[in-house]
């Protein structure tokens, strides 16, 4: 469950999901030779797919969030790993 949550393509994937099905959709009707699913339809496919709670700004927040936490880490580890200033003092001065 940790690993799904560190995931970028899910909340990719849920956003794109969330924001295709439960768009309004124009252009498709009983003159149209397309098929759509209706609104109910596509609610009760979110609904199977676990992602009816769901909404795109919060697939675009958790992607933020976890951003921000890799950056720091990156920051973090380049923080740590910085090279240090070498003294410049002889060693036959300081005897």
């Amino acid at each position: 469950q940790p690993l799904r949550d560190m995931s970028m393509i899910r909340y990719g994937c849920e956003g794109m999901c969330v924001n295709e099905l439960s768009a309004p959709v124009s252009g498709y009707g009983a003159g149209s030779s397309g098929k759509m699913l209706d609104l109910s339809q596509r609610r009760l496919m979110l609904r199977q797919l676990g992602l009816s709670e769901c909404s795109v700004i919060g697939a675009m927040h958790a992607q933020m969030r976890l951003l921000l936490v890799c950056y720091s880490l990156t920051l973090g580890a380049l923080v740590a790993g910085a090279p240090r200033c070498a003294s410049f003092v002889d060693d036959e001065d300081s005897a």
